[in-house]
């Protein structure tokens, strides 16, 4: 997607500067992994998205920024297996989480090869990982801002 096609998405839609290659760097630095395409695409057209209004008391993040990724994903990685040992068919490694619904729930990203990334929603009560059937980072996004329609 292109920051016209994402500022497309929704009338109060926020769009920060580009990520810089020195901070897609580091991200793949800091989670020792080498990000999707698809992710650093988004990432390169802003280093995050979401909706705001201020009237309307809606603030809701579509995509966190890279610092964020980092920072969930970091987080997520310690603690998913200790709090849910039954959830052995998730392999925390090979996930960014890339968003949240607001109740606690992750949203992640897991890379395929040659192929665009999986969503996948994982419960935080219940350790089960749901696979977003369809879904790649751009129909994620454009579903989440479309499900804010005004």
């Amino acid at each position: 997607m292109n920051r016209q096609q994402l500022m497309a998405l929704h009338p109060h839609i926020v769009l920060p500067p580009p990520a810089t290659p020195e901070q897609l760097q580091v991200l793949a630095a800091t989670l020792a992994m080498e990000l999707p395409a698809d992710l650093v695409s988004l990432l390169s057209v802003a280093d995050g998205v979401a909706i705001q209004d201020e009237e309307a008391f809606l603030f809701v993040t579509l995509l966190y920024a890279s610092a964020r990724i980092a920072e969930e994903t970091q987080h997520f990685r310690l603690w998913w297996q200790r709090e849910h040992p039954a959830a052995a068919s998730i392999d925390p490694g090979q996930l960014l989480i890339i968003a949240d619904d607001g109740a606690g729930n992750y949203f992640a990203l897991h890379a395929q090869p040659e192929a665009a990334s999986l969503i996948v929603r994982l419960d935080h009560e219940s350790g089960e990982a749901e696979l977003c059937e369809g879904l790649d980072i751009g129909a994620f996004i454009q579903e989440m801002a479309a499900s804010l329609e005004e």
